[in-house]
């Protein structure tokens, strides 16, 4: 009998293959990484650009429907004045909470719109709700997803957050008034499409802003109670940033308890306000208080190198923190222009009767009245004015923004030539 060896054959791999196997891995993975990271970058920014495209059409839509735009502060005039009241809100709502029912927000705006108990006491909040801090008031603290971008991690704490506001132009001064538009937004005033002299594609109405991650990052953070020089020299703000840490503020400056779009119902200008007039995640600065006052609020988001805006044409674009924004050492020239105080008749606004900034009447949407909000009260004149004279930041509607392309971006009727902000 003949036997025949046969060999043992065994089957898997050497170390060596193995070994090659694994540094393949590994170099694809290195390959894909930067593509995957690359990928979600763009992906939050797409989305970010979606979300503005929203708030565009929808406030296309509330001019449809009222002939005019939101306006960017507003609210309910009549009861008690007092924090704490159930009755009115004192005229601080952001004109995001008008714009709900055209962003599909019907529901939450319903809540808003009917009189309703939130409250283990029983009582009873008025049609519109009470003030935007008030926490017991449901839909103050839900936050809509169409306000935030992707891209932006801060997470929502007591209120619902925003990243996307109203874009006053380049005004500094009774930034919360009426009188003397420089924007398309200007305190309770409702302008309408007519009212953009620059023209739809040059003339910006919403800006992206960042919020708080407890960090003090500049985009989502601005500094309180500073002098009034910051409005005569914003190029000073760049003291404010930390050499050791680039992209925040430095330690030795207080700031605000809550930070940029920390409260999306919140019409005030720390929360959603934005003045063209430094570029694109530069310092903002309230001065002298920390809420409803004036200052330098800027534009800002979390993306590398600047931000979104949508234009009043409904266009979505980017501006990068380069832009040209003129120069910031004495930004105004002096001329004569009547003081602006604050106003106690009523202002128009998303929820009351509609007045052009022409002064033409159109259809009073249902719903009720609302008042100029109440600033509060001013440092003295004369000890101001000793050394700053602040009518000389004071700009007329048609005048042209001192604050280069990106001042002359943010003005609705400034005249300036088309072919500067190409």
């Amino acid at each position: 009998m003949n036997r025949q060896s046969q060999a043992t054959h065994r089957t898997g791999f050497t170390l060596l293959e193995a070994a090659v196997v694994v540094v393949i891995i590994v170099v694809i993975l290195a390959l894909l990484l930067p593509a995957i990271s690359t990928s979600r970058i763009v992906s939050r920014r797409a989305q970010c650009v979606n979300n503005l495209r929203q708030l565009a059409v929808g406030m296309d839509s509330y001019h449809a429907a009222f002939h005019v735009l939101p306006a960017a502060i507003g609210g309910t005039e009549n009861g008690p004045s007092e924090a704490g009241s159930l009755e009115t809100n004192q005229g601080r709502l952001s004109g995001l909470v008008a714009l709900l029912p055209f962003i599909e927000q019907q529901p939450l705006w319903g809540q808003i719109l009917t009189p309703i108990s939130y409250r283990s006491d029983g009582k009873v909040y008025s049609s519109m709700g009470p003030v935007p801090w008030d926490r017991h008031f449901k839909p103050w603290v839900t936050q809509v997803a169409t306000y935030r971008c992707p891209g932006d991690a801060s997470e929502h704490k007591e209120f619902g957050l925003t990243n996307y506001t109203f874009c006053i132009g380049d005004r500094l001064v009774d930034i919360h008034s009426a009188k003397n538009p420089r924007g398309v937004f200007a305190g309770s005033l409702q302008r309408n499409y007519s009212d953009i002299i620059d023209g739809m594609s040059h003339t910006i109405t919403i800006c992206e802003i960042g919020t708080d991650r407890g960090d003090r990052s500049i985009p989502g953070q601005y500094v309180v109670d500073q002098s009034v020089q910051y409005l005569f020299k914003p190029g000073r703000t760049r003291g404010m940033i930390d050499s050791n840490r680039d992209g925040t503020y430095k330690k030795t400056f207080s700031l605000s308890d809550h930070g940029r779009g920390a409260r999306w119902a919140d019409g005030r200008s720390g929360y959603s306000l934005v003045n063209t007039v430094l570029p694109p995640n530069s310092p903002s600065v309230a001065i002298n208080g920390h809420e409803l006052v004036d200052g330098l609020f800027s534009a800002g988001s979390y993306h590398r190198g600047g931000c979104h805006v949508a234009m009043a044409d409904g266009a979505v674009t980017f501006v990068t923190n380069s832009i040209d924004y003129g120069s910031t050492g004495q930004p105004a020239k002096p001329h004569h222009v009547a003081p602006v105080t604050s106003s106690n008749t009523t202002m128009p606004n998303a929820i009351s009767s509609n007045v052009t900034a022409g002064g033409s009447q159109t259809p009073r949407p249902a719903g009720n009245g609302i008042s100029e909000a109440p600033l509060p009260l001013p440092v003295a004149p004369a000890a101001v004015e000793t050394v700053y004279d602040l009518k000389k930041l004071e700009l007329e509607p048609n005048e042209a923004s001192k604050f280069g392309v990106w001042g002359a971006l943010g003005t609705a009727s400034g005249n300036e030539p088309f072919d500067q902000l190409n």
